[in-house]
């Protein structure tokens, strides 16, 4: 569930599609970055370790879920 309200969602998008710039949008809430970002970049530590499309995140992360559901547990 986002924590942002419907609302402020698309006035987001809006004033991003109407004045074409980028808006920094910082948050730990996956569900607001999914429905607000395109574009994600990941700062750690005051370096960028991640800066990729919000598709390109998703199918990488359900890659690499995928993959250590599958891998062989150590006994």
């Amino acid at each position: 569930m986002s924590q942002l309200s419907d609302s402020t969602i698309n006035n987001i998008k809006k004033i991003n599609k109407e004045l074409k710039t980028t808006i920094f949008f910082t948050s730990h809430d996956v569900g607001d970055i999914e429905e607000v970002c395109k574009r994600v970049i990941i700062i750690n530590n005051g370096k960028i370790v991640l800066d990729d499309s919000m598709k390109n995140l998703k199918y990488h992360y359900l890659t690499l879920t995928f993959y250590l559901l599958l891998a062989p547990q150590p006994q």
